[in-house]
């Protein structure tokens, strides 16, 4: 080997240009496929004047200096050329760390670079044959991230962006993606209060971005748009970068405004060492035990009865009833390797999950195939990525937990005629035959893939076309028997079946040029096209009056025509959604100086037919600069000091299709009639976001201390939303239309220490911060009260106030006093001091009500704390996590606190510290709206590295065990004090849930919430 003097690490553009040619393991990271035409031209000047001068042939090797493996994709420059076009002489090294490159006579120096590595000026010196060695460096390890259409050194981004790697992701039973970045980016919520398996997480980035469309961010998974991360198991996933602000997902358009989260999954393995092939088996498994956290705390029977409750001569504890401790198993195989050309990496994830409810979990297949292939020199690099899941559901019935916490303590779980016991009561139901009697399960599968394609035209130019398909298929199906008081005993029972399937296509071509000028200015230019498609069908069918059980339950008589097929019994609806396509021409341009100052700019200009026609096509512009101070200020503790600002457009889509079209209703009355129910609005429009960011990144000690600060202001305009407009210009009275505007301003903070260093023993710890406000603008009217508390007797009562010009997420009420009249009735307090008390609900608005902000559902600030430690073979990783000043209304004691002596035969009573004396009447207050502020030990995880090096054919082996949700802090008297992001409404005539989620009513704890479970974990990692 020669020896090179190492020289002052630097980085370029150039750089990230090549290490992407030749590796595999980023090959999912989009490159780009269509060329500007003066990128074009630019090179084809090169091109042709690289013949014109004499040049002498060098070849050579570049290897890491630790191991002497070969470095694939390496940048190998003549310093110094720089032709009349102003382009570079350069290449890249093949899978064998191996270049050739032309060199002019009259220049002596190699510029060669690598991600991760020191870069270094190698002097040919007449040489023919040159062999280098790189050295790793360490500040540069692990600084690249994932950005829309590409990936960019940490250290040139200008937008706000954070990446998890999978030695960060949360540990333990994670069966929902989003859990793995729960508390780890700083204003990223993730959300699943209480732990349902079946129910995804709900995921806000800043806050409240949009009323009217997809509130979540989007999610791509290995470049595929759109994708969903059900469709993703954990253990295949190696990195998750999000995109935060305007300007980072300004380049995805009109469904980048919630954010954007990008998905790396594994790959294979290139052979190292002169191996010509390589091989690795790993499997992982764990097995699990959740338990209930936290029950409601109610009355015992023998308190129930002291209350005067009705005795019935047994004593049961409903909730434990119906809930269990939930075994789950978890096992994962993959295998990967390669040759010098290509690589693979196949693995197979079964899932059995069973959560603390009775009959609820799943049981999930996945497999999944990366596939990486280099052809024509290297020049030309094909991925299959390629995966299918099925899940089988057992959803259960949440509001068996209602049940359980007001049913009657005293009451048997059955007849002695061994049927369930079912009191004639309103609202009150077994909550063991809820689950034993009737069945609610579906079933999904999934098949996605997708074929990406690049070619590198020269060494600075690249063209990649990327293909990808998903179908999703979806069912659901429930049955209650006419023996169920549930719901099947008023249709003579009753079954219900879903079914929805989805065909979504994507095709996107982009192209990449990468150039260095005059020395000091890096540029890579990206321009591109997408087109999407999706397509979406359902039928439900539904059928009741079953020609058996005559007699119905327990001799309950059962009314109407006992004919199956019956009109009135049988209901039959479909949809399909007409192709819903987007497309879009997208362009970006990222410049560096000196590497230290940074700008970039992208424009993207999309389409969509769910918009309306005079509408379809929307811009959506961005552009960002940042300085790295620290290179220009020499203090030898600053290694870094970014200073960057951005500014972006994007925009928002309606969920459904057509809703600027007409909308008409059919009616088998009167022989059959057509009424417009809704009236087409051509000028329907995309909403739109507009935000600026301000941030610093920071690193001090070599980056042993890391960190960044944002501030930001969202402002959102033009909801989607259907409004009353007059019938004398639209029939139908409804038109959804563009309207209102809000706001949000936030701060968000975030530090990384690694606080012991030591040969032994290793100590990182990081903190994240993050606070927002959202004030509604605009809307349709200057307040209005939503979110309706329920039934039984509080129907008419609404607990959230939306108003112009103030605070989103107020829960508004009267202000209870203290005090109780002689009637059992709660005093209210007079807010407004002239002597009357106005707290009817119908005067929640009104001048003189007496009404108040009493909580907001929304935290005035969250906090994450994670460390991990090392010493020697253990590892220790625990992660707290809090929330700050938002309230929760709690449901349960709004219904079932106050003891009224004529209504407790009916229910079972909540007892809590807050309880009144004397209160025999259930009224909305502040009595039962409680400030939920928590700590909780979200995550502990301890586990053991054995020492394999005795062992033939094994490479590793890990044992870990973990405890999730260990403790919580909290004054709050529910079962979880987790934030309520969004409202799903009080229940139906049916029973359900409402299935759309109201984001304007937040801090409502509904009384059908899953119940919260601390789950044990004990797993392994082999590795062979």
């Amino acid at each position: 080997m020669n020896g090179i003097k190492l020289r002052k690490s630097s980085f370029s553009n150039t750089d990230l240009l090549s290490s992407l040619k030749d590796l595999p393991s980023r090959s999912a990271l989009q490159l780009i496929s269509r060329v500007c035409l003066a990128a074009v031209l630019v090179l084809g000047l090169s091109f042709s004047d690289s013949f014109a001068q004499e040049r002498v042939e060098v070849t050579g090797t570049v290897t890491d200096a630790a191991d002497g493996s070969p470095l694939p994709g390496a940048s190998v420059i003549v310093q110094g050329s720089i032709d009349v076009t102003g382009s570079t002489i350069g290449t890249t090294t093949n899978m064998d760390g191996e270049f050739t490159i032309r060199v002019p006579e009259s220049l002596n120096v190699l510029v060669v670079s690598f991600i991760g590595y020191i870069s270094q000026e190698v002097e040919i010196d007449g040489r023919t044959n040159i062999s280098i060695e790189l050295l790793q460096d360490i500040r540069m390890l692990d600084d690249v991230v994932v950005v829309g259409y590409g990936i960019q050194d940490s250290r040139e981004i200008t937008s706000s962006v954070a990446r998890v790697d999978e030695a960060q992701f949360n540990q333990g039973n994670v069966s929902d993606p989003a859990q793995l970045l729960q508390g780890k980016v700083a204003g990223l919520t993730v959300n699943n209060r209480g732990g349902n398996p079946n129910r995804a997480s709900a995921i806000r980035l800043r806050g409240l971005s949009t009323v009217g469309a997809n509130t979540e961010p989007l999610v791509v998974i290995d470049g595929v748009i759109g994708a969903s991360l059900d469709n993703v198991d954990p253990s295949d996933i190696q990195s998750i970068d999000v995109l935060k602000d305007g300007s980072a997902s300004a380049i995805y358009g009109t469904r980048g405004s919630s954010g954007v989260i990008l998905v790396t999954t594994k790959s294979g393995l290139r052979p190292t060492g002169g191996e010509t092939s390589t091989v690795q088996l790993d499997y992982s498994g764990y097995v699990s035990a959740a338990t209930v956290a936290n029950q409601q705390p109610v009355m015992t029977a023998s308190q129930y009865i002291e209350a005067g409750g009705n005795n019935l001569g047994a004593v049961t504890d409903w909730q434990d009833l119906v809930t269990r401790t939930g075994v789950s198993n978890v096992h994962n195989i993959a295998v990967s390797g390669g040759t010098p050309q290509t690589t693979y990496r196949i693995s197979t994830n079964f899932r059995d999950v069973n959560g603390i409810l009775q009959n609820s979990g799943f049981n999930q297949l996945n497999a999944r195939a990366n596939i990486n292939h280099r052809a024509l020199d290297d020049r030309l690099n094909l991925t299959l990525n390629a995966s299918t899941t099925k899940r089988e559901r057992d959803n259960s019935f949440e509001e068996a937990l209602r049940y359980a916490v007001l049913f009657n303590p005293t009451a048997p779980v059955f007849f002695d005629t061994g049927e369930y016991y079912q009191a004639i009561l309103f609202d009150n139901f077994n909550p063991s035959a809820i689950v034993d009697q009737n069945v609610n399960e579906g079933q999904s599968k999934s098949i996605n893939f997708n074929f990406q394609a690049t070619y590198d035209i020269f060494s600075d130019l690249a063209i990649t076309a990327n293909y990808a398909r998903q179908f999703n298929s979806f069912t659901n199906g429930e049955y209650y028997p006419s023996t169920s008081f549930f719901r099947g005993l008023n249709r003579n029972g009753l079954a219900r079946r879903y079914f929805q399937d989805s065909d979504f296509t994507l095709f996107e071509t982009y192209g990449t040029y990468r150039g260095s000028f005059m020395d000091r200015i890096d540029v890579a230019t990206t321009a591109g096209y997408s087109f999407q498609e999706q397509f979406t069908e359902g039928l439900t069918l539904e059928m009741g009056n079953f020609p058996t059980d005559i007699n119905g339950y327990y001799d309950i008589g059962l009314s109407g025509d006992r004919v199956l097929g019956n009109a009135n019994s049988v209901v039959v609806e479909s949809f399909g959604t007409p192709n819903e396509r987007i497309i879009a021409f997208f362009g970006r341009v990222n410049v560096t100086y000196d590497n230290g100052v940074f700008f970039s700019a992208s424009l993207r200009h999309e389409g969509s037919t769910k918009l309306g026609p005079n509408n379809q096509w929307g811009t959506f512009p961005a552009a960002s600069i940042g300085a790295d101070i620290a290179r220009y200020w020499d203090v030898d503790a600053l290694s870094q000091l970014k200073v960057r600002l951005g500014y972006g457009v994007t925009g928002a889509l309606p969920g459904p299709n057509g809703l600027a079209q007409d909308l008409y209703n059919y009616s088998f009355a009167g022989g059959g009639t057509v009424s417009r129910v809704r009236d087409a609005n051509l000028d329907l429009r995309w909403e739109e976001k507009t935000e600026i960011n301000l941030g610093i990144d920071y690193g001090f000690y070599g980056d042993r201390l890391t960190g960044s600060f944002d501030i930001y202001t969202r402002d959102i305009k033009d909801f989607i939303l259907e409004v009353a407009v007059p019938t004398d210009l639209f029939p139908s009275g409804s038109q959804f239309q563009n309207a209102g505007r809000l706001q949000t301003q936030g701060l968000e903070f975030l530090v990384n220490y690694d606080a012991v260093q030591g040969t032994d023993f290793f100590w990182n710890t990081g903190f994240v911060f993050d606070t927002y406000r959202t004030e509604l603008k605009e809307f349709l009217t200057s307040q209005q009260m939503r979110a309706n508390l329920g039934a039984p007797g509080q129907n008419a009562t609404n607990m959230i106030r939306v108003a112009e010009g103030e605070r989103i997420g107020q829960i508004w009420g009267p202000v209870f006093s203290g005090e109780v009249d002689s009637n059992g009735a709660p005093i209210m307090s007079d807010i407004n001091n002239d002597g009357r008390l106005v707290v009817d609900q119908g005067s929640a608005l009104a001048e003189d009500g007496d009404f108040t902000v009493l909580g907001n559902g929304f935290p005035d600030f969250t906090i994450g704390w994670t460390n991990q430690m090392n010493y020697r073979n253990w590892d220790l990783n625990f992660f707290f996590r809090g929330a700050f000043g938002h309230s929760l209304v709690n449901t349960y004691r709004a219904f079932y606190e106050p003891i009224d002596p004529g209504a407790i035969n009916s229910y079972n009573r909540v007892i809590t510290n807050k309880a009144v004396d004397g209160l025999t009447t259930s009224q909305f207050s502040s009595l039962y709206v409680e400030k939920a502020d928590f700590v909780k030990l979200d995550n502990v995880t301890l586990g053991y590295n054995f020492d394999v090096s005795g062992i033939n054919n094994i490479r590793r082996l890990r044992a870990y065990a973990t405890i999730e949700n260990a403790f919580t802090i909290t004054n709050y008297t529910g079962i979880d004090p987790e934030p309520v992001l969004q409202d799903f409404g009080a229940s139906d005539n049916a029973g359900r849930v409402g299935g759309t989620p109201d984001v304007l009513s937040p801090g409502i704890d509904r009384r059908n919430n899953y119940f919260t479970a601390r789950t044990f974990t004990f797993g392994i990692n082999v590795g062979f």
